[in-house]
């Protein structure tokens, strides 16, 4: 099965399952939603994260001279379940939308019920801790429980993980999830809306940014989900 991002609005992202994910677009609903769920059992998140740098109409580029790996994380994404969250980042670390309060996510975050799992995490979690003050202290790689899911010995542990360095979340879900889980991302993808002006500088992001962060972060959490099953069976 495709997974694509369409750019037509009324194309949706799905998955084999037949689930699929939602971005809730009220964001006082998900602040509500995760004191909700601090109160109850250990929980598993997914976690992704995005840069303008990557979009040719960011002008992100047009104002940054430093490498790729410098630069701050813009974009963060958030699934639990179906539910995802999309969340841009200010240079402060606080939440570009003013009406999600970021410290209830910082805190959830934080929590030590909360296991946060993704690709890559731990670089990603020392930038945003230095760049942004977030801490998350329970994270798991998902490269690490497939490793451990698939060797037979330590040994063989260290090399299968090895031979993982380079997979990323689109490549790794084709290994975990079976191979007609193919996602892609449109070649001309665009970060904003419409087109950049310092002078009226877009606000909101474009479709296809949305709709391709949203079906990452679920695709992270069904590894996860999967992973973390088959690891403790």
């Amino acid at each position: 099965m495709l997974i694509m991002v369409m750019a037509a609005a009324d194309h949706s992202p799905f998955t084999p399952s037949g689930s699929t994910p939602k971005t809730t677009p009220e964001n006082g609903f998900w602040t509500c939603k995760i004191k909700k769920i601090r109160k109850q059992r250990p929980i598993i998140v997914a976690l992704c994260a995005d840069r303008s740098y990557n979009y040719a109409d960011s002008a992100t580029m047009n104002y940054y001279n430093k490498e790729y790996k410098d630069r701050e994380y813009d974009l963060l994404q958030i699934c639990i379940e179906d539910q995802c969250l999309v969340v841009k980042l200010d240079r402060r670390g606080g939440c570009w939308y003013t009406r999600f309060n970021c410290k209830t996510l910082k805190e959830f975050l934080l929590d030590h019920r909360v296991t946060v799992v993704g690709v890559g995490l731990e670089n990603l979690v020392e930038r945003f801790e230095e760049d942004y003050g977030w801490e998350m202290p329970k994270i798991v790689d998902l490269r690490d429980l497939w490793a451990q899911a698939q060797a037979q010995s330590q040994a063989q542990v260290q090399q299968v993980r090895k031979n993982l360095n380079r997979f990323g979340i689109a490549r790794l879900a084709k290994v975990v999830l079976g191979e007609e889980m193919n996602l892609v991302k449109p070649a001309k993808i665009k970060w904003w809306s419409h087109p950049y002006n310092s002078n009226n500088p877009p606000r909101f992001h474009s479709d296809d940014v949305i709709k391709y962060a949203t079906v990452e972060a679920f695709l992270v959490f069904q590894m996860g989900i999967k992973l973390v099953r088959d690891t403790k069976n």
